[in-house]
């Protein structure tokens, strides 16, 4: 798990979109998936300082890219 993907776009089209908006998922931000539940759905999310649980449907109103960390 613990896969980061950093915020493109927006697609304000979604229901929920001006709501996560509101709770800081904006263009930019990452967001790193942490744990998911026994069926997949929902997902829990990092993002700023807090953990929020996603619908993945909520989350195609996001454009991501995954964040490709570099070994040391």
């Amino acid at each position: 798990m613990n896969q980061s993907y950093t915020i493109e776009s927006v697609n304000y089209a979604f229901p929920a979109a001006k709501a996560l908006v509101d709770m800081g998922l904006t263009k930019g931000t990452v967001i790193t998936i942490v744990g998911k539940a026994p069926l997949g759905d929902p997902l829990l999310v990092s993002i700023r300082d807090y953990q929020l649980a996603l619908r993945k449907h909520d989350l195609q109103a996001f454009s991501l890219k995954l964040v490709v960390s570099k070994g040391v």
